[in-house]
């Protein structure tokens, strides 16, 4: 249980015992298994839309030893 008899030395070598932490794991494991479902999924978030008239071009080029360059044109 807590305690190997009989090291290389021929003395006795102390072991932690590791059953209570493995059963305090299993349990939080199943109590995230079970409350996960049930948060609710995504973010509530007010994100702002572009006008309707108005659209707005990106161009990449690739240049300077192979480093993209963006340009923005708004027409």
């Amino acid at each position: 249980m807590g305690m190997d008899v009989g090291g290389e030395s021929g003395g006795s070598m102390a072991t932690p015992n590791v059953v209570p932490l493995i059963d305090i794991l299993l349990v939080l494991i199943i109590i995230f298994m079970v409350i996960t479902p049930l948060i609710p999924k995504g973010l509530d978030t007010l994100v702002p839309q572009p006008s309707p008239n108005q659209q707005q071009n990106v161009e990449l080029e690739n240049k300077n030893r192979g480093r993209p360059d963006c340009h923005e044109r708004q027409t």
